[in-house]
């Protein structure tokens, strides 16, 4: 019987503290995931990028757009160099970022 891996297990723990109404402890234990993996997760590892993409969410909804788009540039300029721009993990990455940019007023970028 195969585990979960450790951050999907870190990821329910965020969303089980987001429902609970801790939205700041479920956006810090994210940071703290995505900013310590190790072996054998690298920065482009899709466990680490879902990570990242649910820590944005989390920013977005505690209404920290800026940190959003920190985490999101991150972790597309991580997977660019591995992941193909279709794939649908970096075309997710790519629309909540551009969400972003068009919360934060940049409609040219968002588009």
């Amino acid at each position: 019987m195969s585990h979960p891996s450790p951050l999907a297990a870190v990821q329910h723990a965020a969303l089980s503290l987001r429902t609970a109404g801790d939205l700041t402890a479920a956006r810090q234990l994210l940071t703290e995931a995505v900013e310590s993996v190790h072996p054998p997760y690298g920065r482009d590892h899709p466990e680490v990028l879902n990570t990242a993409h649910l820590l944005a969410r989390l920013h977005r909804d505690a209404d920290d757009p800026l940190a959003a788009r920190r985490v999101l540039e991150e972790a597309y300029a991580a997977a660019e160099r591995s992941w193909d721009p279709s794939d649908p993990l970096m075309l997710a990455l790519s629309y909540e970022l551009a969400g972003v940019a068009e919360e934060l007023g940049n409609r040219h970028e968002g588009r």
